[in-house]
């Protein structure tokens, strides 16, 4: 039920095409010059141990457990041993 004051309008329903620049796939190689997938994986997983630590200490638990989370992602992906991934 629409009131007198009602101002929504309905949905345009057009569809505008924007040209899009090409999305990189995971199975296409790398452009030169850019950083191995490892060595981007190693750097995202001292990143996130590093704000985890910040958030963990600022009592963000949840940024916190979902730094961590992001973390162990990133050991798994960089292929770093368990052992080594909080030294």
């Amino acid at each position: 039920m629409t009131s007198k004051f009602d101002t929504r309008r309905p949905l345009d329903r057009r569809i505008v095409n924007v040209p899009r620049k090409p999305v990189p796939r995971a199975n296409q190689p790398a452009p030169e010059g850019a950083p191995a997938s490892e060595e981007v994986a190693r750097y995202v997983a001292d990143m996130t141990l590093q704000l985890a630590t910040m958030a963990s200490g600022a009592k963000l638990d949840l940024l916190a457990y979902f730094l961590n989370m992001a973390h162990a992602e990133s050991v798994a992906m960089a292929r770093i041993p368990p052992d080594a991934a909080r030294d």
